[in-house]
């Protein structure tokens, strides 16, 4: 579940964006780096996966 979470996050940038605007979502600033945040925690809970570290919370 984390990952599909995280993932969203990462979707939300693009998510009502035309494919024009998206391939320029990168010039703009701000969007730029919650691209890069959201990329890294996609990235972060993937690695941390292949590893076999669980992200997910035990009751």
């Amino acid at each position: 579940m984390s990952l599909a979470g995280e993932s969203g996050e990462l979707l939300e940038v693009f998510q009502w964006l035309t494919p024009e605007q998206s391939s320029e979502v990168m010039e703009d600033p701000t969007r730029a780096v919650q691209v890069r945040e959201e990329m890294a925690d996609v990235f972060a809970y993937l690695r941390g996966r292949l590893r076999g570290v669980s992200f997910e919370r035990h009751p």
